[in-house]
């Protein structure tokens, strides 16, 4: 298991879970764009972090920008995205 600290456990462990199952909402690409930053900020952060695992979050990015009229596309990216974050408590 990586090393973070609580605050930031958490907050991501928030962010999954938001993920796993996004609401349908017309500014859902914009927020889940920021959501993914946040999640990147927090990891680099630390340096026994992975960086194939922030490189594979950073794809992520693109992605939302070109789904950003697509609602269904960006759900499943954010689920994807999910899945990612369920990386670090291995």
């Amino acid at each position: 298991m990586m090393k973070l600290n609580n605050k930031d456990i958490t907050r991501l462990t928030e962010i999954r879970i938001y993920f796993r199952e996004p609401p349908y909402s017309f500014k859902l690409s914009g927020y889940a764009r920021l959501q993914v930053e946040e999640s990147i900020g927090i990891l680099r952060k630390y340096p026994n972090i992975p960086a194939t695992l922030i490189e594979r979050m950073e794809a992520f990015m693109p992605l939302l920008i070109e789904s950003e009229n697509n609602i269904p596309e960006t759900m499943e990216l954010m689920k994807r995205f999910a899945v990612l974050l369920n990386e670090i408590n291995r």
